[in-house]
């Protein structure tokens, strides 16, 4: 739960920037159902 908060802080910082914004929403997505994963 921490790791996730963290990458939404981390999300949010850079989406204030206004460019990439839409790039930053896919990849944290991406980054939280990997950490969802079971690890193999």
């Amino acid at each position: 739960m921490a790791e996730e908060k963290k990458l939404q802080a981390k999300g949010k910082k850079t989406a204030k920037k206004g460019q990439g914004q839409t790039q930053d929403k896919t990849s944290l997505k991406e980054l939280l159902e990997e950490s969802r994963k079971p690890r193999e």
